[in-house]
């Protein structure tokens, strides 16, 4: 299977505490503060002294470290086996030995140990004191992964065929640990040309199973993600899986996209179940929802042939473990046309499901009512009419954000996915999802290494919106400290020029306030085109003005990822509220797409904003490595607790156990977990441990200023 490139992770000496390391991933922005007892200086050595992949590896001699608070530790023993699991608010000791501590959360870390140990998780921290001054290894990997290389394709269905098989090379492994994000690494590059052209090394790794699907742009594309999972070619014939003996129909109901839907999500979830047997034996909600209802013996299949595998998986009516299969992160509406195949990779890449339907047309009035179904969520129906009344009054007071003038063609995905979200590929500005550009994908893994600060920039062009400027710099500010350093610059009536070196800089994130109309941004001294700007140097963006799509599309034209934008006129109030819940939920580390899902219900002008480029973009790390929403209900004394996930980069297959005395279940990371009943008591340090969002009678309050008596 070939290797994806990775630029890998640094381990350094902290710059932000006495005494410490710092483990960095310089092209996803994390970074993980380990503080030592004593003053440590690394010195690099063999990866190999690791049994897990590791790419960077130092040694250093301190008698005791300190992580940020953790969920659970993994303990291994010298071959990397799992002895066990060390949760919140407990504590171990371990004889003298050789360890291997394995702490959750985005930047994959291993601390070896060889002596005695003792683990003390209590309040914000988690303790390893190792008795004496020790040599400690600590060993650290990627989670981010980027094209090995380029695959060329003409435009012909059937040199498709070949060239999507190739996406499988890129599995790090075809054992149900594929099912971790981390074990599936990016597939090759697309680009059109002249000529079929495969690099040698990029052969799928399962040769004993097949995927046959017809020879059209629309069936290849919805069968890709499940090619690339299963490490599968793809040939012309019937759509079916086919095994040594054995062959499973890919059509439900004669519906060929939803048939490889739920292929995908059974083999999925059925690998996530079964790695419980392999290097992760945690307690999995999933596998214990489903147990007891399948015929299945997972300490086996976890040995078994993959092909064989396979087969035992898919013996299993659907039906039977449906219920247990988490919300899917992503589903991508993709124009079936040559235009769509350079996007591919990257939509697999997320494991999104993928359909070709054709969108619905949607009419401007239907934008600006807002009552076309699926612009405005349910929820948020009962505040339909006085806000509309408030956004009317608005427009005629002159309290909008500019004008522009627009003839876009409108559309929505005529098959809305139950997914958390939905991104829309083709011509068109799309109503109820991302619009996604390949060129984004491209910016994203030409990204430029950083080690240092997550750069903000808030610019306010307009003196009658300074509160959004107000109230999104305390959002942004709370996080600076020195695990976790911002530089958040606030800029005010900026000139043209200004405000293009502002965009042509290196920077995170670019939060505009202020006015757009038909001549690009309005400045101190006349207007600013985007379109004019050769070449941008900010990562992702967020145009809180009127009509501001065309400007941000060109800015990822010229080098952005990802921002946040309007199709329609907004007004003022409607906007604070929007981007005030935006800024916050970025800096929860929420992803771009994720954050607007979540701020759209702050008001009725929500549904005027879209995310254009690369939506999986996330600014800043998630403290608990996995974004998530909060909702409360009283029951009696107790209360009921639901938790939203919102699974970040680099995709679906991870864990998340909330930090909740008594719990030690994991979950899927993607979308809602079962209600759990809660005491008073744990639902208040629940709500401080971390700040997050909850929602509350359809608004978004944040964790850390609620208490209990406000349920």
């Amino acid at each position: 299977m070939a290797d994806s490139h990775s630029p890998g992770t640094l381990i350094t000496q902290s710059f932000g505490v006495d005494h410490g390391l710092d483990v960095v991933d310089p092209i996803e922005r994390l970074r993980r503060t380990i503080r030592t007892d004593d003053h440590v200086q690394p010195r690099d050595v063999s990866p190999d002294r690791f049994p897990m992949p590791v790419e960077s590896a130092v040694e250093i001699e301190t008698s005791g470290i300190v992580l940020a608070v953790e969920s659970q530790l993994y303990i291994r023993d010298s071959a990397g086996r799992m002895l066990e699991e060390v949760q919140l608010e407990t504590s171990r000791s371990l004889p003298d030995d050789t360890y291997f501590i394995e702490p959750g959360g985005l930047i994959k870390i291993y601390i070896r140990v060889d002596s005695a140990l003792e683990i003390s998780q209590e309040g914000a921290t988690t303790e390893l004191n190792f008795g004496e001054t020790s040599r400690i290894a600590i060993g650290s990997c990627s989670t981010h992964d980027r094209p090995a290389t380029t695959v060329t394709v003409p435009r012909d269905p059937f040199d498709l065929l070949p060239a999507i098989s190739s996406f499988g090379s890129a599995l790090k492994t075809t054992s149900p640990e594929r099912a971790f994000p981390t074990h599936r690494g990016h597939p090759p590059k697309l680009i059109l040309g002249d000529e079929l052209d495969i690099p040698e090394g990029l052969e799928p790794p399962a040769s004993n199973i097949e995927i046959h699907v017809p020879p059209r742009f629309d069936s290849i594309f919805a069968v890709a993600p499940l090619a690339y999972y299963l490490g599968a070619p793809i040939k012309d014939g019937p759509p079916r899986v086919v095994g040594p003996s054995w062959e499973h129909s890919l059509e439900h109901d004669g519906d060929l996209e939803q048939g490889i839907e739920r292929t995908l999500e059974q083999i999925f979830l059925l690998d996530c179940v079964t790695r419980t047997e392999g290097i992760y034996q945690i307690d999995l909600h999933e596998r214990e929802h489903i147990e007891g209802s399948v015929d299945l013996d997972f300490s086996s299949l976890y040995e078994d042939r993959h092909d064989r595998r396979v087969a035992s998986y898919l013996d299993v009516p659907f039906e039977t473990v449906e219920s247990a299969i988490p919300d899917w992160k992503h589903a991508a509406h993709v124009e079936p046309v040559p235009a769509s195949i350079e996007a591919l990779p990257y939509l697999v890449d997320d494991l999104a499901l993928i359909r070709t339907a054709d969108p619905e047309p949607v009419s401007e009035d239907a934008i600006q009512t807002g009552a076309t179904q699926g612009l405005v969520r349910g929820d948020e129906l009962g505040n339909f009419n006085g806000q509309f009344q408030d956004y009317q009054s608005a427009a005629s007071s002159g309290l909008l954000r500019g004008s522009v003038s627009t003839d876009a063609e409108y559309i929505h995905p005529a098959e809305p996915a139950e997914t958390i979200e939905e991104t829309w590929v083709g011509e068109g500005t799309p109503i109820g999802a991302s619009k996604a550009l390949p060129e984004a994908f491209e910016n994203r893994t030409g990204r430029s290494i950083s080690t240092g600060t997550i750069d903000i920039s808030v610019v306010c062009n307009a003196d009658e919106m300074a509160e959004e400027g107000d109230v999104v710099d305390d959002a942004y500010g709370p996080r600076s400290d020195a695990e976790l350093p911002f530089d958040v610059n606030i800029r005010t009536d900026t000139t043209t020029k200004e405000l293009a070196d502002i965009f042509a800089e290196e920077r995170d994130f670019l939060h505009y306030i202020g006015h757009i109309d038909d001549d690009g941004f309005r400045c101190t001294d006349g207007r600013l085109d985007a379109a004019t700007i050769d070449n941008v140097g900010v990562d992702a963006f967020f145009l809180n003005a009127c009509q501001s799509y065309e400007q941000g599309m060109e800015l990822v034209r010229a080098g952005a990822i990802g921002g946040i934008v309007t199709v329609r006129d907004v007004a003022n109030l409607g906007a604070v509220k929007i981007g005030r819940a935006v800024a916050q939920l970025l800096n929860c580390g929420f992803p771009l797409r994720s954050a607007l899902d979540v701020a759209r219900d702050e008001s009725l002008i929500g549904c005027h904003y879209i995310v254009v480029g690369d939506g999986g973009l996330s600014i800043v790390q998630p403290v608990s490595g996995t974004p998530h929403l909060g909702e409360v209900d009283r029951s009696g004394e107790d209360f009921e607790l639901r938790i939203e996930l919102f699974g970040a980069s680099p995709g679906m297959g991870g864990v998340f156990s909330p930090h909740l005395d008594g719990i030690s279940q994991y979950y899927l990371a993607s979308g809602s977990i079962p209600p759990v009943t809660v005491s008073a008591d744990d639902l208040e340090a629940f709500l401080h441990n971390e700040n997050f969002p909850v929602r509350r009678n359809t608004w978004i309050d944040w964790s850390n200023d609620l208490s209990i008596d406000q349920f």
